[in-house]
């Protein structure tokens, strides 16, 4: 199978789940729920097995990372300090994440589709460092952007939390920041579990990804409050789909990864925002409804950004 028809498979997925939805085969609980099954088991055990199985990251891998994460820091750059001045509160952190997040799911099977196994391979190490940086980028941002308004309402005697506390607790219990830093540690260190407890992580593994992308898809909401939102939208999107591709695809160069690691730098970078946002949106206080429509609209324009990448 080519990349492309591979490729075009895992959004066939998406449609299929969006069919699913709309026909109400599953209720939307029952997505929320598979979602959840996705975010908090399934998707963890699949980046520790995945971790476990790659080669020890090497300097391959660290070039990687530091091109994607260096890529991502400067998108992160460019939306804050122009978003702060013209953003309220609670929509700057979501237009933030909706630049420099992405969707972890569609990252792993483009790179199956573009690379194979092999590509899998390379890019599993790399996501670690990529994925604890997007959520501290994340969880900060809501944190600068909503820290003004829970001081204003502590000052008017209303009970608050601190931004920051809800920052930090998030990123103590994020699942996928947690299954990160276990598998680099059993990658580094060389440690493998026990064989039971392995074909367990890989079969939990790999019920993932399709179920992800079934959920993806049965998530796509696309409306009226989404053509409210098309302003920020295209400028959001033309931040998440080529400035941060642009600048990993630049940095790979320049640290002088070779053509697979450079194809997967920029492939990574240009997947949509991840679903996750909606969640992470909703707790710490980010404009939910404005991330829903995010994720929506670049997941679908995604595919052709992706299918074009692709044919490069």
């Amino acid at each position: 199978m080519g990349a492309i028809e591979a490729l075009a498979a895992s959004f066939a997925l998406m449609l299929v789940g969006a069919a699913l939805a709309r026909l109400s085969v599953v209720s939307a609980v029952g997505w929320a729920e598979v979602e959840k099954l996705a975010y908090w088991a399934l998707f963890p055990a699949l980046l520790v097995a995945s971790l476990v199985k790659a080669p020890p990251a090497g300097l391959e891998a660290v070039k990687l990372g530091a091109a994607l994460v260096g890529g991502q820091v400067f998108a992160f750059a460019l939306v804050w300090s122009f978003g702060r001045r013209r953003l309220s509160g609670p929509v700057l952190p979501s237009v933030v994440q909706g630049a420099i997040r992405y969707n972890t799911y569609i990252a792993f099977a483009t790179a199956l589709a573009a690379q194979g196994a092999a590509g899998l391979e390379r890019l599993t190490p790399a996501l670690a460092p990529l994925i604890i940086a997007a959520n501290i980028l994340s969880v900060g941002a809501h944190a600068l952007a909503l820290n003004g308004a829970a001081l204003s309402g502590a000052g008017q005697g209303t009970p608050t939390s601190s931004p920051w506390l809800k920052a930090l607790k998030e990123l103590a219990t994020n699942p996928l920041v947690l299954a990160s830093l276990l598998g680099l540690t059993l990658n580094l260190t060389g440690l493998i579990p026990p064989g039971l407890v392995l074909r367990v992580l890989e079969a939990l593994g790999g019920a993932s990804l399709p179920l992800a992308l079934l959920a993806v898809g049965a998530g796509l909401k696309l409306g009226a409050e989404t053509l409210r939102d098309l302003p920020l939208i295209l400028w959001t999107s033309l931040v998440k789909f080529l400035v941060w591709p642009a600048a990993a695809f630049a940095l790979a160069w320049a640290l002088g990864l070779g053509p697979e690691g450079r194809q997967l730098a920029l492939l990574t970078a240009a997947a949509p925002t991840a679903t996750a946002s909606y969640v992470l949106a909703r707790r710490l206080g980010g404009d939910a409804r404005l991330m829903a429509s995010l994720i929506s609209a670049q997941t679908l324009l995604a595919a052709p950004v992706l299918f074009l990448l692709l044919s490069l």
